[in-house]
C-alpha cells in the first residue's frame, strides 16, 4: 500500500510583502469561507491533502519551499529545494505531481487572521512518500 505523510512544517523567514498584494482587507471580507484554515499548522496538512504522489519503489522525500499571500494565493513559484528517490525518473516524477499539486490547490481558504499572518511568510513543507506493506515510515 502506497502511503503519503506530511514530515515537518515550518516557517523559515519572514519577508516583506510587496504593495501589489494588496487586495480584500479584513473589513471586506466580513466571514470566513467555508472550511476555511485557522492557523499556521493548517497551512501543510492542507496542502498535503492535494498531494496524490505517483508510484514509486522504496521511499521518497521532497521539501518545497513556498510563499502565500494573504489571501492564500501562491507568491511567485514554488521551489523544490530538496528531492530523494530511488532513481532520477522517480524524484522526477515526485517534484513533477507535487509542483502540479500546489497548483491545483492555490488559493487556500484561508481565515483573514490567518491570511495576514501568513502573507510573505516562506514556509519549507517536506513531504514523504513511501510503498509500505501496513508499516508506518
Amino acid at each position: 500500500m502506497r502511503r503519503a505523510r506530511l514530515a515537518a512544517f515550518g516557517a523559515l523567514a519572514l519577508i516583506a510583502s510587496a504593495p501589489a498584494l494588496a487586495g480584500m482587507g479584513p473589513a471586506e471580507r466580513k466571514t470566513p469561507p467555508a472550511g476555511a484554515l485557522e492557523t499556521l499548522r493548517d497551512v501543510a496538512p492542507a496542502l498535503a491533502k492535494c498531494w496524490t504522489p505517483p508510484p514509486i519503489a522504496g521511499v521518497g522525500e521532497v521539501t518545497v519551499r513556498l510563499s502565500l499571500d494573504k489571501m492564500g494565493a501562491i507568491i511567485g513559484a514554488p521551489r523544490i529545494s530538496y528531492a530523494r528517490a530511488v532513481g532520477p525518473e522517480q524524484q522526477r516524477r515526485l517534484k513533477q505531481s507535487l509542483l502540479a499539486a500546489l497548483a491545483r490547490c492555490a488559493p487556500l481558504p484561508v481565515s483573514a487572521s490567518l491570511g495576514a499572518a501568513m502573507a510573505g511568510r516562506v514556509f519549507a513543507i517536506r513531504f514523504i512518500v513511501s510503498d509500505q506493506k501496513g508499516q508506518d515510515i
